[in-house]
């Protein structure tokens, strides 16, 4: 049940544009954890969001998907994503950790929500920071972001993937391309290398998003 959950909860292919650019992929654990991002268009605005559930299984699934579904109500009529999240807790109280973000296509302004989750990455000239509560997006930037199971994938010794094997790849990766789908698919590819043949619990849900402005 968890299984196909999750793999229903996998954004839709985001129509071509020339000011935003945007690829995701999921790599299910055996758990099924419960990891989201997920993203849409509304009025020239793009809206993102990626969360975790506490625990895995069917459970922690459904709570996923209860949040993808409060996120997308939300940002149907809602700008401000301090207010997407306000309303998605009116649904999501506990259980659930993530993060909104609302892109001005037209001005490259970014606001942010985050509701106790780590912050994305933002990478401008081959430059890996976290994103702060608001941001002016300048054409060219990377948004990354990525569910807990990234971090914390292990390999056949024990070994976690980790933050700073993360954060280098980032930068590898955005250095061979930068575009989302052969970024993303070398984010993949770096931690499959480290994972090698080791079965993984927990999910792995990567979205980058590149604003290019037109």
């Amino acid at each position: 049940i968890a299984s196909h959950i999750q793999e229903a909860l996998a954004p839709a292919t985001l129509p071509k544009r020339k000011d935003v650019q945007t690829f995701a992929t999921v790599k299910t654990g055996k758990m099924q954890g419960g990891g989201l991002c997920d993203c849409l268009l509304r009025d020239g605005k793009l809206f993102f969001c990626a969360g975790d559930a506490d625990g895995a299984g069917a459970k922690a699934s459904a709570l996923t998907a209860i949040t993808k579904t409060q996120f997308r109500l939300a940002a149907a009529y809602e700008e401000e994503p301090e207010r997407i999240v306000t309303i998605m807790k009116t649904t999501i109280d506990k259980g659930m950790h993530y993060f909104v973000g609302v892109l001005d296509l037209a001005s490259g302004s970014l606001k942010t929500a985050n509701e106790d989750y780590h912050l994305p990455l933002l990478m401008i000239n081959e430059e890996v920071n976290r994103l702060t509560d608001e941001e002016q997006l300048q054409p060219g930037s990377l948004l990354f972001l990525y569910t807990d199971g990234l971090v914390y994938a292990m390999n056949g010794e024990g070994k976690k993937y980790g933050e700073k094997r993360m954060m280098g790849a980032a930068l590898q990766a955005m250095k061979l391309d930068a575009t989302p789908q052969p970024f993303v698919e070398s984010m993949m590819e770096a931690v499959n290398r480290f994972m090698g043949n080791a079965e993984q619990t927990g999910d792995i849900n990567m979205l980058a998003i590149r604003y290019t402005k037109g």
